[in-house]
């Protein structure tokens, strides 16, 4: 019983102490994509154990994510003012207009904004929101300016919420809270969905090319070969989850030594 509380608080530690980056091939293990009940909520209970992805110098890098539980107000510079996107999760949110030396904020519209970006000249934002049991949807809109006042326009309806994006080769490629998408001149070239990293909340995508996508998501890294629908979930090696944290505080409460 000694014994197993020490390794679970080294486990622990380990992570809370870990290091700046870590290796795909060292500190992650292939592992079967979960499909139990079971592997799926061990995974969902591994808060402390989120990683996120960025390409740097053409190579792959990992890190700890750490989440707040709470996204930060968007802000997108444009000529004559800034956009403002808020996501406040089941409370709502909006897209704003914020114009130099006017302290009044225009509405746009309404909904969880997860991101903006310009594509192919056009500013782009995606919207929506995963929370409880659905329906889960989102968008992708444009926006055009007329006269200091904003117009936009639905131009995809993905039927999943779109959580991040990367822009590779002219394409956009779009991961959302269960699954993925590429998009090319606003129509969907190609989509993956009902993936198991639903539960799993994807947070970075990373592209070195489209054999190799890597996505962070709570308990790992997920690999994508777009070109062969190939999907590599990396499982983090010293995962130490929710039920394992009470387990060490009633072994605490109630030693049976």
């Amino acid at each position: 019983m000694r014994l197993k509380v020490f390794i679970l608080f080294v486990l622990f530690f380990k992570f809370c102490n870990a290091q700046d980056l870590f290796n795909l091939d060292k500190d992650f293990t292939i592992t079967e994509i979960p499909t139990s009940d079971k592997e799926l909520n061990m995974l969902n209970m591994s808060i402390d154990f989120e990683f996120k992805v960025k390409i740097v110098n053409g190579k792959l890098e990992i890190q700890k994510f750490e989440s707040t539980g709470v996204k930060d107000t968007i802000k997108f510079d444009v000529s004559n003012g800034k956009l403002l996107g808020a996501n406040r999760g089941e409370f709502g949110g909006g897209l704003f207009f914020e114009e130099f030396n006017n302290p009044n904020k225009q509405v746009i519209f309404y909904g969880n904004i997860n991101s903006i970006f310009y594509y192919q000249n056009k500013i782009c934002v995606l919207n929506g929101l995963a929370h409880g049991m659905g329906p889960h949807d989102g968008q992708l809109f444009t926006l055009k300016a007329i006269k200091n006042k904003f117009k936009y326009k639905k131009v995809i309806s993905f039927n999943s919420v779109p959580e991040v994006y990367y822009i590779f080769n002219n394409k956009i490629f779009i991961v959302s809270h269960d699954g993925f998408f590429v998009v090319k001149n606003f129509k969907i070239k190609k989509s993956l969905r009902n993936q198991f990293w639903e539960g799993l909340y994807p947070n970075s995508i990373a592209v070195l090319d489209e054999e190799n996508i890597f996505i962070g998501i709570r308990g790992g890294v997920v690999k994508l070969n777009i070109l062969n629908n190939e999907i590599i979930f990396y499982k983090y090696n010293d995962i130490v989850t929710d039920d394992m944290f009470f387990e060490i505080w009633e072994m605490i409460e109630n030693p049976a030594f």
